[in-house]
């Protein structure tokens, strides 16, 4: 499964939304940085972060661990996603991580 990394922070799927939408009817998942959704990237990505989370329920959420700096943790994401749109969300997107890690490690 082709996985589009953090669009919420490219301009051009923001601008046209139509171009992800096409990914995702193709089968691609989203995934949506945690940094993003806590505003470490500014409103502009966090606002379309939640907006990724709300439209398509083929996401992931992911850090952007390149530094120490990059990183709020995962449990911070899942948190401020159970926080704002439910422990519903917070649990698929959970048990989407598992098949992603699954399927990474060969046991699907």
């Amino acid at each position: 499964t082709p996985l589009v990394a953090h669009p919420e922070r490219h301009r051009y799927f923001v601008q046209d939304p139509v171009r992800l939408r096409a990914l995702v009817e193709a089968g691609a998942w989203l995934q949506v940085t945690v940094d993003s959704l806590l505003g470490n990237h500014g409103p502009a990505s966090q606002s379309s972060g939640e907006e990724l989370l709300r439209t398509y329920s083929e996401v992931v959420l992911a850090t952007d661990a390149h530094n120490l700096r990059r990183c709020s943790g995962l449990s911070a994401g899942v948190a401020w996603v159970r926080d704002r749109l439910g422990v519903e969300r917070s649990e698929d997107l959970g048990a989407r991580a598992d098949r992603v890690l699954s399927a990474l490690l060969g046991r699907v």
